[in-house]
């Protein structure tokens, strides 16, 4: 019993490695890598995509894990001091695809596990920083569509 010729298999990954990230803030220099702020925005020094998959002749199944590696509070009432610690996070997505003829259909789900975002007590009012951690928690999706 061997694997069916048609089968496909994938492997893909994508990283992004900050080396150096400074700001001016009153006139001193603040290096920024490995840090979050609420206005001077995320700046991990690590990220990482990494999907692995199957596809035969009319069907895809896909799964991909998001790294985003931890970092400091970097403010307190103003002051830039580095503080509290946002531990790595990592995010488990799966998605499949099946074709007929012209028509698709997609069923998936990112953050399977639930993750929450990690708490971050920083100015603004908010408790999580949406543009870089998963805030929405498990999402379920769908997608039909039609070729003509």
């Amino acid at each position: 019993m061997g694997l069916s010729p048609a089968l496909k298999f994938n492997l893909a990954f994508h990283g992004n490695y900050l080396i150096n990230f400074d700001k001016t803030v009153e006139g001193a220099k603040d290096e920024l890598v490995d840090t979050i702020s609420a206005d001077s925005g995320s700046y991990t020094s690590f990220r990482w995509n990494i999907s692995a998959g199957v596809s035969g002749e009319s069907w895809v199944v896909n799964s991909r894990l998001r790294y985003i590696k931890g970092a400091q509070i970097y403010e307190v009432l103003g002051k830039h001091v580095p503080t509290t610690a946002i531990p790595d996070v990592v995010y488990l997505d799966l998605v499949a695809q099946y074709n007929l003829d012209d028509m698709f259909i997609v069923v998936g789900m990112d953050n399977v596990l639930n993750k929450e975002p990690p708490e971050q007590p920083i100015e603004g009012g908010q408790n999580a920083n949406v543009q870089t951690y998963d805030a929405i928690g498990r999402y379920v999706f769908t997608k039909i569509g039609y070729k003509f």
